[in-house]
């Protein structure tokens, strides 16, 4: 969202072994007289022939917006008669600034993020509208981190600078100042604008390409490219006219696809055949309950007759009872342990019987032997049902297996096509930003 490194930060080895300095960092302020100088060549910038700031300073890539922001950043509270009618002397002299002159801030932790913590006020760019406080990355002239990082152990150090596409001209020209006493220079920028923006060219300064010319230091740059892996695989397959080279791949993709949807769709058919079986074990284990309670009736001595298989409260119960409330059958069935609640199953009242018999049959009373038949025949059924169901589960182990595999094969093409796309886009970048490079070092 905003600038990050406000000061030139170098980054060296640690050869510290105490524990309690496991990161340690220096900030380097400018001397008096440095920082004198620099208010001078500021002010040379700043004012115009009347001693007046100069109308440009609102221009933030103009000479005068350059030294504006520098000064505001150090004396925010300063106005820009205040500035016109004070002495660079003055400036200097000042206790907050003065205070900090030609020191050395030294700092260490044990951990990276309290040494972060530590640092943060002096290389942090503070916030556009935050409250108006001094900032000390002006007066700055390095900020050092020492660290156990192998990679620095041969001696190299690092330097992360201010960007030099800053929103702060200020701090972009700080960064272009250091640049020239670095041995190699790597600029990273994410691959689609590294192109795009042509940034080779537009991002080193005229100045800073001609150095180069001069001193024969092309191999001292080095572009990185980041965010490689951001891309789109239609755009970049059509503008890297990888498309024909990839048409076996593509089209091995799109018949995965089509597999894959017609196996889910008979995955998903199968399924609503194992939920009606299951329905159907459901109301057997309902019905057999029914049975067993009427057994017991009648071993009490009680006459009971058998349910009506078109008994309005059976239906509407059967319909009514949510799925996976199976698992509750029996607490839920307990309250039919009632005669009153077994009314319906035991004996029809006058309606009922002439609903489900015919006038010519007057229903009979269930023996025991009727009772246990029936149980029988939905033991039988219910075995039948749970045979179909394990054998549906059967069906759909295969074809979920198969959906698995298509599906990493589908990915693992998906990944190759990607992979192409990638690999082409980096190398057309490498040689678009080498031609751009060349180019501006022509000009």
């Amino acid at each position: 969202m905003r600038a990050c490194t406000a000061s030139p930060t170098e980054i060296s080895y640690n050869y510290s072994d105490d524990p309690d300095e496991l990161y340690r960092a220096e900030v380097e302020f400018l001397t008096a007289e440095d920082w004198k100088k620099e208010l001078d060549s500021l002010y040379v910038d700043l004012l115009d022939s009347n001693g007046e700031v100069s109308r440009d300073c609102a221009n933030p890539d103009s000479e005068a917006g350059i030294a504006y922001a520098k000064i505001k950043a150090v004396y925010p509270k300063k106005t820009k008669e205040m500035i016109s009618r004070t002495s660079t002397h003055e400036l200097v002299s000042e206790p907050a600034v003065r205070g900090v002159l030609g020191a050395v801030k030294s700092l260490k932790a044990a951990t990276s993020s309290s040494i972060y913590g530590q640092l943060q006020e002096f290389v942090d760019s503070k916030e556009k509208n935050s409250v108006k406080a001094m900032e000390y990355w002006p007066l700055i002239k390095v900020v050092r981190i020492f660290t156990k990082a192998k990679a620095l152990a041969t001696g190299a150090c690092l330097v992360d600078l201010p960007g030099i596409q800053d929103s702060n001209a200020a701090r972009a020209a700080a960064a272009s100042n250091y640049m020239k006493a670095c041995t190699g220079l790597w600029i990273v920028a994410p691959i689609n604008r590294a192109v795009d923006d042509k940034t080779a060219k537009s991002l080193l300064g005229d100045s800073f390409r001609r150095q180069l010319k001069y001193d024969g230091t092309y191999s001292a740059v080095t572009f990185i490219c980041s965010k490689t892996d951001d891309i789109s695989i239609t755009e970049a397959a059509d503008s890297l006219q990888l498309e024909e080279l990839l048409t076996e791949s593509f089209d091995k993709v799109n018949s995965n696809k089509d597999e894959i949807r017609e196996l889910k769709s008979k995955l998903a058919n199968l399924k609503a055949e194992k939920e009606l079986l299951e329905d159907e074990i459901e109301s057997i284990e309902k019905e057999w309950e029914t049975w067993e309670k009427l057994g017991k009736k009648i071993s009490k001595g009680k006459s009971v007759y058998a349910p009506s298989a078109k008994s309005p409260r059976n239906k509407r119960k059967r319909k009514a009872k949510p799925r996976g409330a199976r698992k509750n059958r029996r607490s839920a069935d307990s309250d039919y342990d009632s005669e009153d609640d077994l009314s319906d199953f035991e004996m029809l009242d006058g309606s009922d019987k002439e609903n489900s018999q015919s006038h010519d049959e007057v229903p009979q009373p269930l023996t025991e032997e009727d009772v246990e038949e029936k149980l029988v025949e939905l033991k039988a059924n219910k075995r039948k049902f749970r045979a179909s169901k394990k054998a549906k589960e059967e069906q759909m182990s295969p074809i979920r297996v198969q959906i698995k595999q298509l599906q990493a094969e589908k990915e693992a093409l998906s990944g190759e096509i990607r992979a192409a796309c990638i690999r082409g886009r980096n190398e057309y970048s490498r040689q678009a930003i080498k031609m751009d490079f060349a180019m501006g070092i022509k000009e």
